[in-house]
């Protein structure tokens, strides 16, 4: 018995949510894990990882991914219950695949790092700061009293891009405080595109940059 046979008794066998074997169990071509097939999905083991199963739809997108050689990785959790309980998640060693009615499956990754922001720079009182995939912006006031942001991108070899003044732009009706954008928490990858949310629940999109996603 291994840990992969181990496993799918542990679920219930034929009986279970994966169904009867398709295919005898085989080492992953990375040569570090091992997998099984079934009928409703798979079982894929490695020694840092252990045995977790993948079905449904979680596990049709996980494999038009790249399975355990896309960015995800391999799995590192069976599927359960979200925590808000409105669909099902399965976690991967670099993200997790979520599923629910309205949306189907997709892709949930953490939220890239960024460069620090400091409490003051130059005189200027950061206030306010708002993420999206691969961007940060922050708002703050300067020393004359104007509501002024900059930004800064992974891509930006200079630096902080800015200050702006958002009245002097014509973005701001008055110098005052501005309101701060929810801050995401995490990326979603569709066939879409990539969306930033402030948290796992539906309607709380924020923010949509260009994406695709890959097959096998």
């Amino acid at each position: 018995m291994t840990a992969i046979d181990d496993k799918y008794a542990a679920l219930g066998a034929a009986g279970g949510v994966l169904g009867s074997p398709t295919s005898a169990e085989q080492p992953c071509p990375d040569g570090i894990g091992r997998f099984r097939h079934y009928q409703h999905g798979s079982i894929y083991w490695t020694p840092s990882t252990a045995a977790h199963e993948v079905h449904g739809a979680i596990h049709g997108l996980w494999s038009s991914v790249g399975w355990e050689t896309s960015t995800l990785g391999y799995p590192t959790s069976d599927e359960m219950d979200t925590p808000h309980h409105f669909g099902r998640v399965s976690h991967f060693q670099h993200g997790s695949i979520y599923w629910d009615a309205g949306r189907g499956p997709y892709e949930v990754f953490p939220r890239p790092a960024f460069a620090p922001v400091p409490a003051a720079t130059h005189g200027r009182s950061i206030h306010c700061v708002s993420r999206s995939a691969d961007k940060l912006d922050v708002f703050g006031t300067d020393v004359d009293g104007a509501i002024v942001t900059a930004a800064w991108e992974p891509s930006f070899t200079d630096g902080w891009h800015g200050w702006w003044d958002l009245k002097a732009a014509g973005q701001h009706p008055e110098r005052r405080s501005p309101v701060c954008p929810a801050v995401p928490t995490s990326w979603m990858r569709s066939s879409s595109g990539w969306t930033g949310e402030s948290g796992l629940r539906p309607g709380s999109l924020r923010s949509r940059i260009g994406g695709t996603s890959g097959g096998r």
